[in-house]
């Protein structure tokens, strides 16, 4: 590996070997983005991570969006609920109160308002008030219940919305 050591000043640079004949002259290439240097190869970061080219570390090795873990290791997928917008090992943030994502979100627009509530996507979300519902998660609106009917805040179905007293 000296000559593709002798190559490197910043950059990481792997033999890269003819696929017919490992013993055959080789040349030095830079490592690809996704990949870090070890042992003169180029070995690929560990899932839902990547690296800039010519990385020369495994800690070069960061967690995509949507995914946590420290640099170098294993990254797993931000749990629903939680969002993260940026490579790297920080924590998943939590979406706003009564909001949900799935699992391996990467923007807080991805957190939806839950059924009951209402409000825009990755923002604050409200209950519904009493007398109105929804029942889908998103930034719909609450729906009114039907004349002569009435629902406690935050429901989340028709069936909610109860017959008012003489009716």
């Amino acid at each position: 590996a000296a000559e593709c050591s002798e190559l490197r000043q910043n950059p990481a640079y792997a033999y890269l070997f003819p696929a017919e004949d490992p013993s055959a002259s080789h040349t030095c290439i830079e490592c690809p983005a996704g990949t870090y240097e070890s042992g003169a190869h180029c070995v690929q970061c560990s899932a839902f991570s990547s690296s800039p080219a010519g990385s020369d570390a495994a800690s070069d090795c960061q967690c995509d969006p949507g995914y946590t873990g420290a640099d170098g290791g294993p990254c797993v997928a931000c749990a629903a609920g939680t969002f993260k917008t940026a490579s790297g090992s920080a924590a998943c943030e939590s979406c706003l109160s009564n909001a949900e994502s799935a699992a391996a979100s990467d923007a807080a627009a991805d957190c939806l308002c839950s059924v009951g509530c209402s409000g825009s996507d990755g923002g604050d979300c409200v209950s519904c008030d009493a007398g109105k519902y929804k029942a889908q998660v998103g930034s719909a609106a609450c729906l009114a219940c039907p004349a002569y009917t009435s629902s406690l805040p935050a429901s989340d179905a028709l069936a909610d919305c109860k017959c008012l007293a003489g009716y």
